[in-house]
């Protein structure tokens, strides 16, 4: 019983330390005019475009309409972003769903 309880703990402790390092993350990365947060380097924003146009079922196509690029650097990354995009974390606000996947 003591060791079921010592598990459940730690288990929740990490919960709350990767839900402090979020909070952390979040509070101090600069914004935008919007509020929301701001990746600081520009391959971000190229993946999140690829990951709308692979959730709007456009994969590997950065431009609507164009043919597919070999411009994604990463084959997992945006499938992950996409995830967010499903989810309602649409353009500069995708950026949250990007920390919440790097913690």
């Amino acid at each position: 019983m003591r060791r079921v309880l010592g598990e459940v703990w730690g288990r929740f402790g990490l919960l709350l330390l990767a839900a402090g390092m979020v909070s952390a993350m979040l509070a101090g990365a600069a914004r935008g005019a919007d509020g929301w947060p701001l990746m600081p380097v520009d391959d971000a924003y190229i993946h999140f475009q690829y990951a709308k146009q692979a959730a709007t079922g456009q994969p590997f196509v950065y431009v609507a309409g164009d043919p597919a690029t070999s411009g994604a650097t990463s084959l997992v990354y945006p499938w992950l972003l996409a995830g967010g995009w499903l989810l309602g974390w649409r353009e500069l606000a995708l950026g949250v769903w990007a920390v919440l996947i790097g913690v």
